[in-house]
Formats: C-alpha cells, structure tokens, sequence
C-alpha cells in the first residue's frame, strides 16, 4: 500500500520559517555593514516567530483532535450515537468548526511582518544613533 506524505499549510511553513532562520543565521554571520545587521536581525525574528506561532497553532490542533477523538469508544472512527454526550458534542464542534488553523499561516505572516517591521525600523534608530555617536566621539579625539 503507497501513502501519499502530504504536508498542510502551516507544517511546510514551519519547514520553511526554521530554515530560514537558520540560513538567515549563516549569511549574518557574514554581514558587516550594522543596517544590514538589523535586518538580519528582524528577518531572523520574523521566520522564528513566524515558525513558533504556526508550532503552537499544530499543538493546539492536535490536541483539539485527539480530545475528540477520545469519544470514539470503540476505535472504529466515527462517533456513534451511543458515544455522543453533550461533551463529544462540543470537542466535535471544536475540531470541525476551527477554520482558524486553515488560515492561520496567513494571519499569523502577517502578524509576525508586523512585529518585525516594528522591530527592524526601532533597530535602525537605534543603530543610526549609535553609529552617530561613535562618530561624534572620533571627531572629539
């Protein structure tokens, strides 16, 4: 019997998010210019906190599923109707009614764009003004 390994959504961009981060890591290490250095910086966070939240959206997933799936008294799969109570009712619900995790790889990219962009540009203050001040200071010498 041939099975298909299929990946949904947020598992590919989990993939995707730590290997950024770690080829992120690398190319960092090579960056000399501090501006570029912020930026690696804030890509880095971006793809770890992007790879972070869609873990803990899986977690949560699974064991939503595995709650439901704890009514199945008999392990053939299905729910029956001697199996239902107002318990089974709700952890069903909660598994089929979750649209939140089909699109949480959007919302939770756009969260994490919006973290790092506010990271980024309070790194580039920071670094312009630290640069300006080293600056200064060979002047004065």
């Amino acid at each position: 019997m041939i099975t298909s390994f299929m990946l949904n959504y947020n598992e590919i961009g989990i993939l995707l998010g730590s290997f950024a981060v770690v080829i992120i890591f690398f190319v960092q290490k090579k960056v000399e210019n501090p501006y570029g250095k912020s930026v690696c910086r804030s890509a880095r966070l971006l793809f770890a906190l992007y790879a972070i939240i869609l873990i803990a959206v899986e977690i949560r997933w699974y064991s939503l599923k595995q709650h439901a799936k704890s009514f199945d008294l008999d392990q053939n799969g299905f729910v029956d109707l001697y199996e239902y109570t107002d318990d089974a009712i709700k952890a069903m619900n909660r598994v089929t009614k979750n649209t939140a995790r089909g699109f949480a790889f959007l919302t939770v990219a756009i969260l994490s764009s919006a973290v790092s962009f506010a990271f980024l540009v309070s790194d580039l203050v920071v670094t312009h003004f630290k640069l300006k001040k080293l600056k200064q200071k060979e002047i004065h010498e």
